[in-house]
């Protein structure tokens, strides 16, 4: 099983790459909330994902929200499902058997999900998104993490950071 979770290098990239100043390791919800409020904030972003998709789980046919009171739900998840839930208005009316199957949103097909992420990626020059390259390995000085080398193929890239936070989807 592989465990990715999303890490946010704060500083910026280095090699071949253009200079960022963060680089998120993992295309999940929580790594694409993390590029988007860092180009929100006005920070240049690479998204690195593994797989030639991004959005994870929700993506991958985890289509349901297990949400218990909607009223608590706020931020770039809010924004999220009301994308989702357009999609479906516009897609085949409000009153649509389709439509009213979306829960308002939080309710999606896989497809429907990742069409809604890279919207919202594609809202931010400053965010570049590579798919398909791997963590290969990462180097520690001092007890911080201060470089990662990604992997494509069979070109290397190498990334240093200041900073680094970890986070789920």
């Amino acid at each position: 099983m592989r465990l990715w979770l999303p890490l946010i290098l704060w500083a910026a990239a280095l090699s071949s790459l253009e200079a960022q100043d963060i680089v998120i390791v993992g295309g999940t919800p929580g790594g694409i909330a993390s590029a988007v409020s860092a180009a929100r904030l006005g920070r240049s972003v690479t998204l690195v994902e593994y797989h030639p998709h991004i959005g994870g789980m929700t993506t991958s046919g985890l289509g349901k929200s297990d949400i218990e009171n909607r009223a608590m739900i706020g931020g770039l998840f809010k924004e999220f499902v009301a994308a989702v839930h357009q999609h479906y208005v516009k897609t085949y009316g409000p009153g649509h058997e389709n439509t009213k199957l979306s829960h308002g949103g939080y309710y999606a097909e896989p497809s429907v999900a990742e069409k809604v992420f890279e919207a919202m990626l594609a809202q931010h020059s400053k965010i570049t998104v590579m798919k398909g390259w791997r963590l290969k390995s990462a180097t520690v000085d001092r007890n911080k993490l201060t470089t990662i080398t990604i992997l494509k193929l069979r070109v290397l890239e190498l990334c240093e950071a200041s900073r680094f936070q970890g986070t789920s989807w």
